[in-house]
């Protein structure tokens, strides 16, 4: 039986893009629990990585689901894992809700159905979440690191409900890292754009232009600044790290 002598990693939006890139880099050195709406897309992560399909909206699935990891235990967390619950958790990394971005929001159309499906799922899922599993991070001195955005450092015409979202998100973030100083280490990722397929339906379905690859990052970049985060040791913390497009032709 497996050793869990590995660290404990949870992702969430782990289905696809970045999530899912993150979750399979990981995969290679942490026990790694993916979370995500599409249990298929799950699947492709393989039998090394603890699968879950959560919905973030539906709080108490998310309760439900963080019960079974510390109480009622899962059989694919043992048989990868050691043990089918869990007491700490090394790094949680919330890379799930980007998908509103890039559909057009006029200050004067918005509906407030469309702020509150937005500030739930790029606000309040994750700050719910994170309250849930507080008590397993400091545990261990754990880390948690938000996948935000550029558009939570500067804001945009006709983005005024993502850009919202992702400053509320970096303020939160700030705000824990101010409350929970000394017990865990609280990190934001800021990607520019990053070839996924999320990007190219933002650049065709919503922003009505032709999709240039070669113009974005690759994902495996981001992989590579998560990883300089996840890896710091315990006297250190990347606190904010900023990504873009070099340009580079």
């Amino acid at each position: 039986m497996p050793s869990p002598s590995r660290p404990l990693a949870l992702i969430t939006g782990a289905s696809s893009g970045i999530g899912q890139a993150i979750a399979q880099d990981l995969a290679t050195t942490h026990t790694v629990i993916a979370w995500g709406r599409n249990k298929k897309r799950l699947d492709q992560l393989g039998s090394s990585v603890v699968t879950m399909s959560v919905d973030l909206q539906d709080d108490d699935a998310v309760a439900h689901a963080i019960s079974q990891l510390t109480d009622k235990g899962l059989d694919t967390l043992a048989h990868i894992h050691g043990s089918s619950t869990i007491d700490h958790l090394d790094v949680i990394i919330h890379s799930a809700g980007c998908e509103v971005g890039g559909r057009v929001d006029n200050v004067e159309t918005i509906t407030p159905e469309r702020w509150r499906s937005a500030l739930n799922l790029n606000v309040i899922a994750p700050a719910y979440l994170t309250q849930l599993v507080l008590p397993l991070l400091r545990a261990c001195h754990g880390q948690t690191i938000f996948i935000n955005s550029g558009a939570g450092l500067h804001a945009w015409p006709e983005q005024s409900v993502y850009c919202a979202s992702k400053y509320a998100l970096r303020a939160f973030a700030d705000s824990l890292r101010l409350e929970e100083q000394g017990k865990i280490r609280v990190a934001t990722l800021y990607p520019g754009r990053v070839n996924t397929p999320m990007q190219e339906r933002i650049q065709r379905d919503y922003l009505q232009r032709d999709y240039n690859p070669d113009e974005h990052m690759d994902v495996i970049s981001v992989v590579k600044a998560l990883r300089l985060m996840v890896d710091m040791g315990f006297d250190a913390c990347v606190e904010d790290l900023s990504l873009r497009p070099s340009q580079l032709s």
